[in-house]
């Protein structure tokens, strides 16, 4: 089977490694599933294919945890903001100042 281009995806059926195949000169509608042992001479494609996994799982890993990390500063800010807010108006009375003071 010649003309590999690009592996899209793997997966592991009953124990047989398998990795879809998108093949030189065709669309996506022309992938086939292949067997790992049916794929010669394409390991250096398959480490490629496993880098560019890992890294596309650490890249949405830290995308995730700044977007935690900002929502959670924006939260406390906020609170905060408003927490002065009605202290500065008056709506929190007195006795709420002095034991936080």
């Amino acid at each position: 089977m010649g003309g590999r281009k690009n592996i899209e995806q793997e997966k592991e059926i009953r124990g047989v490694e398998k990795y879809l195949i998108r093949w030189k000169g065709f669309m996506a509608e022309g992938d086939t599933w292949e067997r790992k042992e049916n794929l010669k001479n394409v390991e250096e494609l398959i480490e490629e294919f496993k880098q560019g996994e890992v890294s596309r799982s650490l890249t949405v890993d830290s995308i995730l945890f700044f977007l935690f990390i900002f929502i959670l500063l924006f939260f406390s800010f906020s609170f905060n903001f408003l927490f002065l807010e009605q202290l500065r108006l008056g709506v929190i009375s007195h006795a709420v100042t002095s034991v936080t003071t």
